[in-house]
């Protein structure tokens, strides 16, 4: 698979267009609607409990991110949370997979942009997005446990693109060269999907549970109500570890308690330069 770069109207550095939201249409279905009236009361307070043994997350590095997320799940009102350079920083260096296939897209598009130029000579001052086909302009990554637990947690699949200013470079009106000026873009949706599962450590979770007041016994006993899924509940247990349904946290936003939102996050801009015969 190649990318190329896609030209777009001149200004600062562009950024690729929104990706599509697969957020659920009907978030009542995170409830089972044959639960009675106290017993949807004790699943949400149950998911609230959950919910506040994930936001701690102190228990686990691993989950430090994730905390981060739940916590802004639940007071961030759908804001986007922007991740800050030092954390992008961490993606690229902990994802030594992702990092490889970052570059070597982006050595596609900037290299495509600076043909652009040498094949136009009246090109002096353009700017670009990646595209890898019309229309899509964002590439897939996943962060694999093996290599960050951290970010697996945190966001599991993720989307990235790139964005660039290119202008010639001139002395006394001579042209010495291309600058690209650009930045690499990060983008993942922060919802929950019936039918999909996470696996936590069993034994942290209890500990936390008895360490404070609630309890969330209730999720392993609703089941979730779901044709595909009829012997499952809303948390199961497999070892040493619980596989918690996305029903779990997806009741909050049935119950208005939480909020999907975009995860956002660019490098500084860079730049590299290029010769330039034309």
């Amino acid at each position: 698979m190649a990318v190329k770069a896609k030209k777009v109207e001149t200004g600062p550095i562009p950024r690729p267009p929104h990706p599509p939201v697969d957020d659920v249409g009907d978030k009542s279905t995170y409830i089972n609607s044959k639960l009675t009236p106290e017993e949807k009361e004790k699943l949400i307070s149950s998911a609230e409990q959950f919910a506040d043994i994930l936001e701690w997350g102190g228990y686990d590095s691993r989950f430090s991110e994730a905390a981060a997320n739940v916590k802004h799940y639940r007071e961030g009102n759908g804001s986007d949370r922007k991740l800050s350079s030092d954390e992008i920083r961490d993606i690229e260096t902990s994802l030594p997979t992702f990092s490889e296939n970052k570059n070597k897209f982006l050595y596609q598009f900037l290299n495509d942009i600076s043909d652009q130029f040498k094949n136009d000579k009246n090109l002096n001052v353009a700017c670009f997005i990646l595209e890898e086909k019309p229309g899509d302009y964002w590439l897939g990554a996943t962060a694999k446990p093996s290599q960050s637990p951290k970010w697996h947690y945190a966001m599991g699949s993720f989307l990235f693109s790139f964005g660039a200013r290119a202008e010639v470079m001139k002395i006394d009106g001579k042209e010495t060269g291309l600058k690209i000026k650009y930045k690499v873009y990060i983008y993942d949706r922060y919802n929950w999907d019936m039918g999909k599962t996470v696996s936590v450590p069993k034994t942290a979770i209890d500990l936390a549970d008895m360490a404070t007041p609630g309890t969330i016994e209730p999720l392993k006993e609703y089941n979730l109500g779901l044709p595909d899924f009829p012997n499952s509940h809303y948390i199961d247990t497999d070892g040493d570890k619980y596989v918690v349904s996305d029903g779990v946290m997806g009741s909050l936003s049935a119950a208005n308690k939480a909020n999907f939102f975009d995860i956002v996050g660019e490098t500084p801009e860079l730049y590299v330069n290029y010769g330039l015969a034309r």
